[in-house]
Parts: C-alpha cells; structure tokens; sequence
C-alpha cells in the first residue's frame, strides 16, 4: 500500500484488518474469507489489510484475497494492502498474476506474406517503386513561388509611390488654391472704386471766382475810400 492509499485510510478512519498465517498452524480458510467479507461490509470504502502476520506466501491465502478482491470490485470498494512481507507483496504483485504475453507478429510486415491479398501487396510495392519526378508541376511550382516573391518585393516600392503620388497631389491643391485666392483678393482691389487725392482740392473755375470776388471786395473798397475823400473836399 502506498503512502498515499496510508493517509487517505487514515483520514477516512477505516480501521485495518490484521490476518495471520504461521506455517504449521494453518486458520480455517471459509472462517477467514466470511471474516474479510464481512470487513468489506462494514467499511465504507478502503479495507486496509495488514498481511505482516502472514510467512510466506501461500497459494490458498492468495487465491483468498483475490476473490475477495472481486467480491469488494462489486461493492465498490477497494481492498487494500497496508503492510505485508516480501514473499506476500511478491505474490499479490500484479505482475504475476497477469504476466507480459509476446505479441504476435504481423502477417502483413512482409510483402512475401501469404495472407496478405494480392491488392495489398500491389500497393506495397507502388510505394517502394522508384516515383517519376514530374518537371511540369516543378515549374509551375517555382514560377508560383517567383511570381510570389515578386510582389512581396515590389510592394514597398508600390508603397513608396502610392505616397509620393499622394504627397504631390496635395501640394498641387495647395498651389492652386493659394493662386485662386490670389485672383480673387487682386481683382476685388482692382475693381473698388478709387478716391482721388484731387477731388478734395478746389477747381479751377472755383479758385478764378474767389479771385474775382476778392479783387471785388478790393475795388469796392477803394472807391469807398475815394468816394469818402471826395465828398469831403467838396465846398
């Protein structure tokens, strides 16, 4: 019994099952097989054994607890072997009890096999026949596999351009809508209506007035001056 299978006995409380066997003083077979059946009753799932009492291994014993192995199997419990001797822990080994068998050899290992069917040695032989190397799909493969390398090697270059091409046509967009706005700001200067640095100053005929005016205003203040002398030199 493993330590594992120990402590999971342990933890679960089942109690173990001391048998004993001395050589020369042989227990009664049916009274120990009711005894271990009854065990497997009344525990609840592992039946830990203690077969140290046990000299030797013998054959009746080991037959015993093999059908009371079963008999647990159909109860769904498991009887298990906490302690017991070499020659007893030998002798339950499953090993023994079901020993290696040779395996047979396969009647289609060789192509010579007289049970093999005449299909089946057919096919045998197509596969160790020397295959026929086919130049036409080798070509088509490698002209596959060019062609395939060539674009892998001609997209960046397509990358490189396809921006290039993109950048270009953004800065000709650019121009053209500067240039437009250029137009559009010189002929609204070129059609706003000027004011004339002259059209402040007076005409001509308006500075000839004034002078006549002035020379007027002159005359008619001479001959006031005049008029007023004359009349006081008259008697």
């Amino acid at each position: 019994m493993s330590k594992f299978d120990k402590q999971i006995a342990h933890l679960s409380g089942e109690r173990t099952v001391a048998i004993e066997w001395r050589r020369g003083a042989e227990p009664d077979g049916q009274q120990l097989r009711e005894m271990i059946l009854g065990e497997i009753d009344a525990h609840q799932q592992i039946v830990p054994l203690d077969l140290r009492g046990v000299e030797g291994a013998p054959q009746e014993l080991v037959e015993l607890l093999l059908d009371c192995q079963s008999y647990a199997k159909t109860k769904e419990k498991s009887l298990r072997i906490m302690s017991a001797l070499q020659p007893m822990r030998a002798a339950l080994h499953p090993s023994r009890r079901y020993p290696k068998h040779r395996a047979k050899e396969s009647p289609f290992e060789s192509l010579k096999s007289a049970d093999a069917s005449q299909f089946a040695q057919t096919v045998l032989q197509a596969q160790h026949q020397e295959k026929h190397y086919d130049v036409s799909r080798a070509q088509k493969v490698t002209k596959a596999r060019e062609k395939k390398q060539t674009k892998d090697k001609a997209r960046p270059a397509r990358t490189w351009k396809y921006y290039a091409t993109l950048t270009l046509t953004v800065m000709v967009a650019s121009c053209m809508i500067g240039a437009v706005e250029w137009v559009i700001v010189f002929a609204e200067e070129q059609t706003a209506p000027k004011v004339q640095a002259k059209s402040f100053e007076p005409s001509r005929v308006v500075q000839e007035n004034q002078e006549l005016r002035k020379r007027v205003l002159e005359l008619e203040r001479f001959l006031d001056e005049n008029v007023a002398d004359w009349r006081q030199s008259l008697p």
